[in-house]
């Protein structure tokens, strides 16, 4: 028994000893050869992200992916568990697909598409707000959409003749114009 406690406490000193000159070994990952502290990288980043958002909301062509949806006035708070719901902006037109709530128990998809008028956007201490106005079977449509260039987040608020519904999700490229990736055959 005290051979085997020898053995194991012989055996823990060298995976210690081996950990600890690994360690003092490692060098820094090649993209950190830049003569950047850790602060000035998290700035870098930080700028590099608010400029692709900027880019993004000021080109006019993104999509808006929601994650969870509220009808203002009296409905909760859901989740959008389906990836194929969006709200699209692109060349001055939108293309709308999005749960929409009337009552609290019914919940429907609108789908169509209308062009944009009186489109203004504005950014102010890193939220850009974009308002205009859209059309749908004969009815005046106010869309306006938050999004913040330094977490990503968007809000994307809709008001209706009937009702107001508030979505909290991403603005990203549209993804169906993206290249799609080959996966790695084996």
């Amino acid at each position: 028994m005290t051979g085997r406690l020898l053995a194991v406490a012989m055996f823990v000193s060298c995976i210690a000893t081996l950990s600890a000159s690994t360690l003092s070994q490692r060098r820094p990952r090649a993209d950190y050869d830049d003569g950047l502290s850790a602060k000035e990288r998290r700035e870098m980043r930080a700028a590099e992200f608010a400029a692709n958002i900027d880019s993004l909301v000021s080109s006019r062509d993104y999509v808006f992916y929601p994650i969870t949806m509220q009808n203002v006035t009296r409905g909760d708070t859901r989740y959008v568990l389906a990836y194929y719901l969006f709200f699209r902006m692109q060349n001055d037109s939108v293309a709308v697909h999005l749960p929409f709530e009337f009552n609290n128990f019914v919940i429907y998809t609108e789908n169509f598409d209308s062009p944009v008028e009186g489109y203004a956007a504005t950014l102010n201490d890193g939220l850009w707000r974009v308002t205009y106005s859209v059309e749908n079977e004969g009815e005046k449509w106010v869309v306006e959409l938050l999004v913040s260039n330094v977490t990503g987040q968007a809000q994307l608020a809709i008001a209706t003749p009937d009702a107001t519904m508030r979505y909290v999700g991403t603005v990203e490229p549209d993804r169906s114009r993206q290249p799609k990736r080959k996966r790695n055959s084996r």
